[in-house]
């Protein structure tokens, strides 16, 4: 009975042990990719952050928020939600 249980639980845990790997092998070359810059933040601009929810524009675009108030860029954040 005891051999029994170990090998069901085995049949169970290794396709998501395999999916976890697999998951994490596709995350980790995710992280190697090169994305592009983003332009170059001037005084003459103006950021206008278009959000879903509350808390998605610092989650989503908080860096380049807090860099715009940095060199003086007027921000400005609008929440579309229901």
């Amino acid at each position: 009975m005891g051999l029994a249980l170990v090998g069901l639980l085995l049949a169970m845990l290794l396709p998501l042990a395999a999916f976890e790997t697999i998951s994490y092998r596709q995350n980790a070359i995710a992280l190697l990719a090169d994305f592009p810059d983003a332009p170059a933040l001037t005084k003459n601009d103006r950021l206008l952050v278009v959000s879903p929810h509350c808390d998605d524009e610092t989650l989503g675009a908080g860096g380049t928020i807090a860099a715009a108030r940095s060199r003086g860029i007027p921000v400005r954040v609008v929440f579309l939600t229901n």
